[in-house]
């Protein structure tokens, strides 16, 4: 599937305003992704930097969960 995000990085956004990645993921084929992140985890922003698709030149992110 050409649409399909194959490079990303997933990134958090402390209280100081500091970035900080805490998963990179490459070679992905899978449409939806579940990623279990460290705990306790405390952030204001979470970043989702996609550099690769599966052949489509962009990518279109449809929808972020975020549980506690």
């Amino acid at each position: 599937q050409p649409e399909t995000v194959r490079d990303y990085a997933l990134s958090i956004c402390d209280a100081a305003g500091t970035y900080r990645e805490i998963i990179r993921i490459t070679g992905n084929y899978q449409r939806r992704r579940v990623h279990s992140l460290p705990a306790p985890l405390t952030l204001r922003t979470l970043r989702v930097d996609i550099t690769a698709t599966n052949g489509l030149d962009h990518a279109r992110l449809m929808e972020i969960r975020v549980y506690r």
